[in-house]
């Protein structure tokens, strides 16, 4: 069985990531040349221009990859609607002068991205499932594990503070452990897109 728009949708996805990392690099550099200054600032000022173009493009190359990919597998069509949920609340946040719903909408981000990248694994395992390709089906199960430990963890923190004052240890060793899985997931996710995409060629 083929999957030609999974295939084009997992392409764009792919594009969009590496279109990410490229613009956070930018955005780093602009910040080191406005550091340094000695006549930098305009180089930093056109950088942060392309910076901020790179993720306004990444994030239609998302969008257009989602909708393109949910045409051949439905867990694809979950991370679409929840990106665009993602987005209704990014406007809300700005267009509404209320502080409740601004930090509503602002708390509810993080859980629109961990959800939409739950998903998108879900969907890429899916394909792997369908093609039985069990090396990519393995892949899978071992990312989707981390990004699920990363998100009990952020949520244990979440909740545990409310109610208990963490030591400054324990919760700077929870929020580094979560920021090492979070690195490690991203490039696992960069890696399986990757792989399911040129599985699906």
């Amino acid at each position: 069985m083929e999957f030609k728009n999974a295939y084009k949708g997992i392409k764009l996805l792919f594009g969009a990531e590496a279109m990410v990392i490229i613009a956070t690099v930018l955005s780093l550099l602009s910040a080191v040349f406005v550091v340094i200054g000695n006549g930098l600032e305009m180089s930093a000022a056109i950088l942060a221009l392309v910076t901020m173009i790179g993720f306004v493009a990444s994030g239609i190359l998302s969008f257009v990859g989602y909708y393109k990919a949910a045409k051949d597998e439905h867990h694809f069509f979950i991370a679409f609607i929840i990106v665009v949920l993602g987005i209704v609340a990014s406007v809300l946040s700005y267009a509404v002068k209320n502080e409740t719903v601004t930090a509503l909408c602002d708390s509810l981000q993080p859980f629109f991205n961990q959800l939409t990248s739950i998903f998108a694994i879900l969907g890429l395992s899916a394909l792997s499932q369908a093609k039985g390709h069990q090396k990519n089906i393995q892949f899978g199960k071992s990312l989707l594990t981390i990004v699920l430990i990363i998100v009990v963890i952020s949520l244990a923190l979440n909740i545990v503070s409310r109610f208990v004052d963490l030591s400054a240890m324990v919760a700077g060793i929870l929020v580094a452990a979560a920021g090492v899985l979070s690195i490690v997931s991203y490039i696992m996710y960069l890696i399986y897109l990757k792989k399911v995409e040129i599985m699906l060629r």
